[in-house]
């Protein structure tokens, strides 16, 4: 078995994330629900279906550089919901 000071410097936290990661859960959701409609939508293909974002340009018919600016901003806020939960 690992010393405590071991799994300090491993950061093996499970237990500690898996709370982490369920008190956060329903902010995530909340904030992806808030995005505008086409921003929402190129996150969901992008983070939930894999899709690249050559590959999302051409399902939304736009281009790959409005891919790349809506994906960033939906981040942007995202973190910024996030961080003020």
């Amino acid at each position: 078995m690992a010393s405590l000071s071991t799994i300090i410097e491993q950061g093996n936290f499970t237990a500690d994330k898996k709370i982490r990661e369920k008190e956060l859960q329903p902010a995530l959701d909340k904030a992806i629900a808030r995005l505008p409609k086409k921003m929402k939508r190129i996150f969901e293909l992008s983070k939930l279906e894999n899709l690249s974002n050559k590959e999302i340009a051409a399902v939304m018919k736009v281009f790959d550089k409005t891919v790349r600016n809506k994906l960033s901003n939906a981040l942007k806020i995202i973190k910024l919901k996030i961080t003020t939960h």
